[in-house]
């Protein structure tokens, strides 16, 4: 088990804060590192952590920002916050 970026569990709602990019690049190198497999991602909704960790893999593997998008939106919500975040994140940091 490895708890990425948030360190309490049940932080009170008014204690959100956007993802930081260096807790995207610890998520990403755990997704990639295939010794860890079987990996599950997750967070406390499944939406927009999750989904944005994953389309930030998505820059990793090329695909289009439009691709990334609709999948986000599909598969999660849309929270212009992440979308934005996806869209400015570097995949050069990892």
């Amino acid at each position: 088990v490895v708890h990425v970026g948030r360190r309490h569990r049940h932080a009170p709602r008014s204690a959100w804060k956007p993802l930081a990019d260096e807790t995207v690049k610890e998520a990403l190198e755990v997704l990639l590192d295939a010794d860890r497999y079987p990996v599950l991602v997750t967070c406390d909704t499944g939406m927009h952590d999750t989904g944005a960790v994953v389309a930030c893999l998505r820059r990793l593997q090329h695909w289009s920002l439009n691709s990334i998008l609709v999948e986000y939106r599909n598969h999660g919500t849309t929270y212009n916050v992440y979308e934005q975040f996806v869209e400015l994140f570097d995949p050069d940091l990892v």
